[in-house]
């Protein structure tokens, strides 16, 4: 199974991806801030990690810098960014840091959908 790591504060936006991910019989983990979402990533096995940007105690700039230069072989995890800033110049910076694709809340279920496959195909 295809399991998702979510990294993201807010209930109400986890339950939006809780249930597209589920739609999709994706398998979905949650960390509330980079910290958890790093120590659940030396934990366990994903093949995705959504990560928010606005987080509390290791923000998703923080967070993503450190997968891509501290993890290892999970270094090369794809990152899809979701945030609810939508300048260009935002997901310039977010694919600098490493990140694999940027995405601006509010999306659509389509439009996560189409982003992994656009990874994983």
């Amino acid at each position: 199974m295809f399991k998702i790591l979510l990294a993201e504060d807010d209930k109400f936006n986890q339950s939006l991806v809780a249930k597209v991910t589920t739609d999709f019989g994706f398998d979905l983990d949650i960390a509330e801030d980079g910290q958890a979402a790093i120590n659940k990533l030396i934990q366990n096995e994903y093949d995705l990690v959504l990560m928010d940007i606005e987080m509390p105690i290791m923000n998703g700039y923080e967070t993503t810098t450190y997968i891509r230069s501290k993890m290892g072989a999970k270094s090369n995890i794809p990152i899809i960014v979701v945030s609810c800033k939508s300048d260009l110049s935002e997901a310039a910076k977010c694919m600098l840091l490493g990140a694999n694709s940027y995405m601006s809340k509010p999306f659509n279920s389509n439009e996560l959908l189409s982003e992994i496959n656009t990874l994983f195909l």
